[in-house]
């Protein structure tokens, strides 16, 4: 299924099988799913990855993030605070990504 997901709008496409489209990225996939994210805000892909963790999808590919590069996050956290904050999914996750540019 595909997810789009955006800062003004967020709908599941006309085509997809997702059972559910939640604005706030809260929403878990029981199938192969592409999240299509572009310019979306941290804490959304923060969502999508605290509601998909678990290593079936997030280890063996069945959820792919088509959106914003995760190492610029990284790049541009500048406080030790939001550094240790550990709901922040996106900064934990970074050692485990493989990008696609």
């Amino acid at each position: 299924s595909v997810v789009v997901g955006s800062v003004s709008s967020c709908t599941t496409d006309g085509t997809s099988t997702s059972s559910s489209s939640s604005c706030s990225g809260n929403t878990a996939e029981r199938r192969s799913t592409l999240f299509y994210m572009p310019h979306c805000p941290m804490r959304l892909y923060g969502n999508v990855l605290w509601s998909n963790w678990s290593p079936d999808a997030l280890c063996d590919g069945n959820i792919v993030i088509y959106g914003n590069d995760f190492h610029s996050y990284d790049d541009r956290v500048l406080s030790s605070g939001e550094r240790s904050d550990e709901s922040n999914a996106v900064l934990r996750i970074i050692p485990h990504l493989v990008s696609r540019r």
